[in-house]
């Protein structure tokens, strides 16, 4: 549980780091779209990417905190309106330049993917 716990860190603080730089220049821009449709979920990059490879995709290279990691990108994000958070695109050709809603919702299909592979590993070395 320990790992799992220290590459969710990882994956924030890299995430985070990104957008304080990212989002700042992008914000404006987005502003202009505000009024228009944006998409709130993600496709599994990481499913599709096994399916399509037959090989489990690459883990990044980060460290860090869960809880501190969580509560710096929250201060990054928390007071931008959906509408203008819907029009922040990253570029990520793997996820389809996901937007900032997205993005935080490929964190949460990343981290549950790896759970699902340490809880899968667990199982089979018990």
């Amino acid at each position: 549980m320990k790992h799992i716990t220290t590459y969710i860190y990882l994956m924030m603080k890299w995430f985070r780091r990104l957008s304080k730089i990212y989002v700042l220049i992008t914000k404006p821009v987005a502003a202009l779209q505000r009024n228009k449709t944006y998409l709130t979920g993600s496709a599994n990059v990481y499913e599709a990417y096994q399916d399509k490879n037959k090989k489990p995709m690459k883990a990044p290279f980060m460290l860090a905190e869960l809880d501190k990691e969580t509560k710096l990108l929250k201060l990054i994000v928390e007071n931008i309106d959906d509408d203008i958070a819907g029009h922040i695109r990253f570029v990520d050709p793997l996820a389809n330049h996901p937007n900032l809603i997205q993005s935080i919702d490929l964190l949460g299909i990343h981290e549950q993917h790896h759970f699902l592979l340490c809880n899968k590993y667990y199982q089979l070395s018990s």
